[in-house]
């Protein structure tokens, strides 16, 4: 009778051991939800899924990528796509786990200016995030003191400004100003509080499938980044307009279609 028992014993204690490896490992690599870092004052978010493939067409979309490449940190974006791509062509785990997570790209206001903040859910463990770090200009080997405080900068092209680099709750987060990285980091600690915000929900429920990127536009906080992706008279309609803008995004060789939804708490006559 004794040995039953015995074995029993061992096979719950070697089954209990086996199920807490199995989550810890599954934990480690689990996608976070990019949506809890996106700060309240947020103007404009811009969602890429599969973003190895989508970039290039982003970028070779002339009127799309002009307008982009005047704003704060696109330029070392930029370079830092062009550079993963790079390490990710020949790593078919790494480029599966890179295109696996879609990435959210902010423009916030700071100060007179917008910075740019790039929220990154990646399920990567330390082995593979360390091969990103020669393509984002930083040090992100396990023995880097990139794990240790959860900062570092980034320097995607030597001859562009460093960006602040951070990674918190699995999201790897990636902005001009430290302010931002900062801002981000406290939205995910305390609750994104746009998840109270019951037209940013209906607009985001909005956007479609099979897109290649989703935009949603704060028509009040982006006033003035708007007035330098468009026309003046386009702008006329939407002054005092409060609420979000949903826009299916596809892109064509030398043109970007946009369709979508406004989601408005008030329309002026």
């Amino acid at each position: 009778m004794r040995r039953p028992l015995i074995a029993l014993l061992l096979l719950a204690i070697v089954g209990s051991i086996a199920w807490w490896l199995w989550e810890w490992s599954s934990d480690t690599l689990v996608k976070a939800d990019p949506w809890r870092a996106i700060p309240l004052n947020t103007a404009v978010i811009i969602e890429v899924p599969a973003p190895l493939a989508t970039w290039e067409r982003f970028t070779s979309t002339s009127q799309l990528w002009t307008a982009w490449d005047s704003a704060p940190g696109c330029a070392a974006l930029n370079a830092m796509m062009l550079r993963l791509r790079d390490v990710a062509d020949g790593d078919a785990a790494l480029h599966g786990a890179i295109d696996g997570s879609e990435l959210l790209v902010v423009f916030a206001p700071s100060g007179e200016d917008f910075s740019t903040l790039v929220v990154w859910p990646l399920a990567v463990d330390s082995k593979a995030m360390g091969k990103l770090g020669p393509a984002l200009g930083a040090d992100l080997g396990p023995l880097s003191s990139f794990w240790h405080d959860g900062h570092a900068t980034a320097t995607p092209d030597p001859s562009l400004p460093a960006m602040q680099l951070a990674f918190a709750d699995g999201l790897l987060l990636l902005s001009d100003r430290r302010a931002t990285i900062d801002d981000a980091v406290s939205q995910l600690k305390a609750g994104s509080a746009l998840a109270a915000d019951t037209l940013f929900i209906k607009a985001r429920r909005s956007l479609g499938a099979g897109s290649d990127a989703h935009v949603l536009v704060n028509l009040q906080c982006a006033q003035r980044l708007l007035t330098t992706w468009l026309r003046p008279e386009a702008m006329d309609e939407l002054q005092q307009v409060v609420g979000w803008a949903a826009v299916d995004l596809r892109l064509r060789p030398e043109a970007a279609l946009f369709s979508g939804l406004l989601f408005a708490s008030n329309v002026p006559k």
